[in-house]
Parts: C-alpha cells; sequence; structure tokens
C-alpha cells in the first residue's frame, strides 16, 4: 500500500504505473476532440508505450523523436511548446502537445485521420502528407487501434 501511495504521489516519471498513462491518453484526447483510441494506438506504433524512447534522427539531436508520441522538438514548438526538448520526455507534457499538434493536422486535413496519421508520421512537409497516397503507418496505427479494443 504504501509503495503504491509512493508511486502515485512520486515526480520521477518512471514510478508512475502505466494506468495513469492510458488515463493521460484518454483525457488529451477528450481535451482536443480526437477520435477516441488514437492517441494510445500512436504510443503503441511510436514507443510501444515507453516515455523514455529516444531516437536520434540523422545523428542530430534537433531532429530527434521524444517519449510515448515520438514528437520531434520542432513540431512541439509549432503548437507552443517552450520547453527544453528534454521536457518532452515527461508524459503529461509529451502528451499534451502531441494532442494539440495531432489536433492541428487533423483540422488542417478536415479531420481525414488517415491523412492526418500519415503527416503525424512523415512531417506535415513532407511530399508523402501532400500526396494521395497513404502510409504504411496509417495500417499500424489502425491494428493497434483494433487490437487496443
Amino acid at each position: 500500500m504504501i509503495l503504491l501511495i509512493m508511486m502515485l504521489f512520486s515526480n520521477d516519471a518512471h514510478c508512475r504505473p502505466q494506468l495513469t498513462i492510458k488515463g493521460l491518453l484518454v483525457n488529451a484526447e477528450r481535451k482536443h476532440n480526437i477520435p477516441k483510441g488514437i492517441l494510445d494506438a500512436i504510443a503503441r506504433v511510436e514507443s510501444n508505450h515507453d516515455y523514455d524512447a529516444f531516437v536520434k534522427h540523422d545523428g542530430s539531436t534537433r531532429k530527434s523523436s521524444f517519449g510515448l508520441m515520438q514528437l520531434q522538438l520542432a513540431s512541439a514548438r509549432q503548437v507552443g511548446f517552450k520547453g527544453k526538448s528534454k521536457e518532452l520526455l515527461t508524459p503529461e507534457v509529451n502528451i499534451e502537445y502531441a494532442s494539440l499538434y495531432l489536433k492541428l493536422i487533423l483540422k488542417s486535413h478536415k479531420n481525414d485521420v488517415a491523412r492526418s496519421l500519415t503527416c503525424y508520421n512523415a512531417g506535415p512537409n513532407s511530399s508523402l502528407c501532400r500526396s494521395k497516397r497513404y502510409s504504411s503507418y496509417v495500417g499500424l496505427v489502425l491494428n493497434a487501434l483494433v487490437s487496443l479494443k
């Protein structure tokens, strides 16, 4: 019992139970009007729900992807993030800014979930985002969505 209380009130993200992460994802979907289950499915595909996930692209931390949602610093900045990149490893911060970013993409693509997932993965300036094709990433997220239900 004491361990559970310590885990719930700890400032150390490593002590947080998985249910808290799922709750954060659900709350962000409600708050930002994102289709139910999409954030959880993205987190599974992007990081297998690992909030410490860090991927360095092209050997540059500038293009690295952070946390559960594998959010890039430039994407987070696009929706108002002003912190340091390591803050994107905090689940609450990562989920909030990834949600805002996905919401922006959904809005710009008239709530077309498949097109928005393609752009979330490839980046809004990617030629894939502007083409009529969808990336294989869409299938991965939709399969994860089905398996999570």
